[in-house]
């Protein structure tokens, strides 16, 4: 997850010590677009990837934007395009797309743009971490350091792009899934960043196939994976996907809204240290084995809150009484709760 970084390289294709270099670069870059743009055209892709982007960092429109546009071209190198949903931001203290009020679903992914590196477990120079298979997160400061370390702050919207890359790379490969060559190497040397600035940093072959596989497999979630229509279950194997779910439907008379049901709730069971750093990475360090976010209507649960069913029923109808009773309160969650554990127990007997 981590990609550590060199300072002080110099760009050959993007140092420009002359006009007729510049004219050279300029005449390259029209012809050159023109023809990917022709070469492409016929093969663009046609598998997508939903990226809910929150920007905590001082990172302007523009320059989110451009790092956007790049990594949206490393994934179309790759055959998936991404599709780019700007909500939180430290700039507008409102969303401006009403999109990103929508359920998230398996097709999609959360990015966090972070100011600086937070002192948690995640230590060392990197430029984020990526916590699968949902949330990656990137330290604006890190690049901005990088890019004035190299007297190139123009380039810095580029080497934003890549690390983004770099890190949804890794909720989409896997965890802990570096290569020797490309955008996914874990350290950023010379070779790499002058890759950045010529645009040929990118995804592996074998890599983007994974990648392929992987967006096809989401996109086939609600179907497979999800055992109701009103909740989306990601992760897990399928005896607890079962249990979850069954729990989930038990919940189902409790909602006084019943539109809130018509967009679905999403439950991610992760491997227990995992889950830990999902749970830091949202700052629920008083919870042990689950945790909810309202707002994206979204369960994290740890494998071993689903170890057996009374586990189960503690943990997840817990979680369920929040978005019951749509409070954050602990106790009257619990409330909620017993009457989900109520039900559940009665048509979830079966399952062990």
């Amino acid at each position: 997850m981590k990609a550590s970084i060199g300072y002080g390289f110099s760009r050959p294709c993007t140092r420009s010590t002359g006009w007729l270099q510049r004219v050279l670069i300029i005449s390259v870059w029209v012809f050159g677009h023109a023809f990917s743009q022709n070469v492409f055209s016929a093969t663009a892709p046609t598998l997508s990837l939903t990226i809910i982007v929150d920007n905590y960092s001082q990172a302007s429109a523009a320059v989110l934007a451009r790092a956007e546009n790049e990594a949206g071209r490393i994934f179309g190198r790759a055959g998936l395009s991404a599709v780019w949903l700007n909500c939180s931001t430290g700039q507008v203290s409102v969303d401006t797309q009403p999109s990103c009020h929508k359920a998230v679903e398996a097709t999609d992914v959360r990015l966090r743009i972070l100011p600086a590196h937070v002192r948690d477990k995640f230590q060392g120079t990197v430029f984020g971490f990526a916590v699968h298979p949902v949330l990656a997160s990137v330290y604006y400061e890190h690049v901005v350091r990088l890019a004035k370390t190299d007297d190139a702050e123009f380039e810095l919207p580029i080497i934003l792009g890549c690390a983004i890359a770099h890190e949804i790379g890794h909720l989409l490969l896997g965890p802990n899934n570096h290569s020797a060559d490309g955008i996914m190497r874990a350290k950023w040397e010379r070779k790499q960043v002058e890759q950045t600035m010529c645009g040929t940093l990118l995804f592996t072959s074998q890599q983007s196939k994974v990648i392929q596989a992987e967006a096809r497999r989401r996109t086939l979630t609600p179907s497979s994976d999800t055992l109701s229509r009103d909740f989306v279950i990601i992760g897990g194997s399928e005896q607890q996907q079962r249990l979850v779910s069954c729990i989930a439907e038990a919940s189902t008379w409790l909602f006084r809204d019943r539109s809130e049901l018509q967009q679905a709730m999403t439950f991610v069971i992760l491997e227990h240290d995992k889950f830990l750093q999902s749970r830091a990475a949202f700052h629920a360090h008083r919870t042990k084995l689950a945790f909810s976010n309202l707002a994206i209507r979204r369960i994290y649960l740890s494998s071993r809150v689903l170890a057996d069913r009374d586990t189960a029923l503690w943990g997840v109808g817990h979680e369920l009484g929040h978005f019951i009773i749509r409070d954050g309160t602990e106790g009257h969650a619990e409330s909620a709760a017993e009457r989900v554990r109520w039900r559940a127990r009665q048509t979830c007997g079966a399952i062990p």
